[in-house]
């Protein structure tokens, strides 16, 4: 099967879901124990996609097939954490943690993970050259 996801759509959609858990138990009103559990699954997720080496990451710190590799347990993590925190009072609270595994799941079983695409396929490794190329008439001088 023909997986439609590339790196530079997994990361936007990995940086979204983070957003979503970083803020969305505030906004629906979950316990404040629900927003904490939230708030620490979001920032980790965001900065591993942060530094997976994507087009949309910010260093390349991780491989793209690790950083796919990594998503079994931090999918686990959403699942488990919650329930295991009691952050899961309530079937708003239940909801919203079901939807983000659900998110993070579908996210991963969608994605091909075995691209080359990079950070290198924006042509971010080449902006020192392109900066050296437009400051060159003013180096002259």
């Amino acid at each position: 099967m023909d997986k439609p996801i590339d790196p530079t759509t997994h990361a936007a959609l990995d940086y979204g879901l983070a957003a979503m858990e970083v803020l969305g138990p505030e906004l629906l009103g979950l316990s404040n124990r629900a927003s904490a559990v939230s708030a620490i699954l979001g920032t980790v997720y965001g900065a591993t996609t942060a530094m997976t080496d994507t087009p949309l990451g910010l260093t390349p710190a991780i491989s793209f097939p690790l950083h796919g590799a990594m998503e079994v347990p931090f999918v686990a993590a959403t699942l488990g954490l919650p329930w295991l925190t009691g952050a899961c009072k309530g079937a708003n609270a239940k909801m919203f943690f079901l939807g983000c595994a659900g998110m993070a799941l579908a996210n991963f079983l969608m994605t091909d993970f075995n691209t080359s695409e990079s950070r290198a396929s924006l042509g971010l490794a080449d902006v020192s050259s392109v900066a050296d190329e437009a400051l060159e008439p003013l180096m002259r001088t």
